[in-house]
């Protein structure tokens, strides 16, 4: 079984919501949930937020197999940034899944919308 990583973060304030709709999409498809990263309060614009930092380091230690969002700007809404998070991600063989989106961003990347 795959193990799921939840990632969101929202400047203005509570991820509770989203993070409730991640993990019941995650359970409704046979998932694990074994992480969840919260950035509450940070723009995605700054790369120094905890919770980014630590799923980051998470992804190095093997702690989960896919990451799952809400949508690319949950990321980082500068497009440098996410791809360097994309990119370092799939390098340790981490998958994600857009739920905004409706699948895997292995696929070719100028179908995303920022």
């Amino acid at each position: 079984m795959e193990r799921v990583a939840i990632y969101d973060r929202s400047c203005s304030g509570n991820v509770s919501i989203t993070v409730e709709r991640l993990k019941s999409f995650a359970e409704q498809n046979g998932l694990t949930v074994t992480e969840i990263y919260k950035d509450e309060r940070y723009s995605g614009l700054n790369e120094n937020r905890p919770a980014y930092r630590k799923m980051l380091l998470d992804a190095g230690l093997g702690k989960y197999d896919i990451l799952l969002i809400r949508g690319v700007s949950r990321i980082s809404r500068n497009i440098t940034t996410f791809l360097k998070a994309k990119k370092s991600l799939e390098g340790k063989g981490i998958r994600i899944y857009d739920c905004e989106y409706g699948g895997f961003l292995d696929a070719v990347i100028s179908e995303v919308r920022l």
